[in-house]
């Protein structure tokens, strides 16, 4: 059964609903969605922060490359 959008998640996602593009339904859409990103590299990076950013439900991330040492501090996720 898909969920609809809580009073909370309306108002956080208002300029969004107020798009013609989107709007209520477009927005429930999205929370009811699950989307998989496969590699966090620079676009997925970017990716999976706009997906969050605009509401998605359930978003899985995988990456199977292996983090070094020197390059911790350039992940972002």
């Amino acid at each position: 059964m898909p969920k609809m959008l809580s009073t909370t998640q309306a108002l956080r996602y208002n300029r969004h609903i107020v798009l013609p593009q989107v709007d209520l339904d477009g927005q429930e859409k999205l929370v009811n969605a699950h989307i998989v990103i496969i590699g966090l590299g620079g676009l997925g990076n970017a990716a999976a922060r706009s997906l969050c950013a605009s509401g998605v439900g359930k978003l899985t991330v995988l990456d199977f490359d292996d983090q070094e040492q020197p390059n911790h501090p350039r992940q972002n996720i």
